[in-house]
């Protein structure tokens, strides 16, 4: 049975927490991609497509506004920016899907240089903050395109997205998004901060 991904995960009201994302919508060739997949996956277990411009790829949930400084945030920037000049991602695909808790989500392969700079963020953080900083469990790259409610269905939604094969396209990133993101159901907006240049 899939869970409310947002029943499972739930954000205080009005809270505002720091993120670091890749975001998408100035990638115009998943528009059409993202367009198919939300007319095959149209099912009541699921919360409406997340409209194009609010699709993104997390790569650290860092926690609350309140929580950790803007001056402390302006620290991590300054040694971050250095950081990333030295790393360098190739062309990466996004898809096929999979359900995950329900949720349709898009795999992003390979994972290698996504992880490198998964860690290049962390390493950052915690040298800064200390024991302030997020300490995930494990780092999956992925692009949900819709979270799921809660429902039994899953084979449904399965069989739907089965019906109708998609091509992984091309994904290029070159910025990470510093955002102060909020939880609005049925997905996540945010306030960005600054961008990160990749690899310049």
């Amino acid at each position: 049975m899939a869970e409310d991904h947002f029943e499972a995960n739930p954000w205080k009201p009005n809270e505002a927490d720091w993120h670091f994302l890749i975001r998408l919508n100035n990638q115009s060739q998943l528009r059409t991609m993202v367009t198919r997949y939300a007319k095959i996956y149209d099912h009541p277990g699921l919360y409406p497509p997340i409209p194009f411009e609010w699709l993104h790829m997390t790569v650290l949930r860092i926690g609350s506004v309140a929580n950790i400084t803007d001056q402390e945030m302006n620290d991590v920037l300054e040694q971050l920016f250095p950081a990333l000049e030295m790393i360098h991602v190739p062309e990466l695909l996004l898809g096929p899907w999979w359900l995950w808790t329900g949720s349709v989500v898009l795999h992003v392969t390979p994972e290698e240089p996504i992880t490198h700079l998964f860690n290049a963020v962390t390493k950052v953080m915690n040298t800064v903050v200390g024991e302030k900083a997020p300490k995930p469990d494990r780092f999956i790259p992925h692009v949900t395109l819709a979270y799921a409610r809660n429902y039994q269905q899953e084979r449904e939604v399965h069989q739907q997205l089965c019906a109708q094969w998609i091509d992984p396209v091309p994904l290029h990133i070159d910025t990470l998004s510093l955002v102060k993101e909020k939880q609005t159901s049925p997905l996540y907006r945010w306030d960005t901060v600054t961008d990160i240049p990749i690899g310049k």
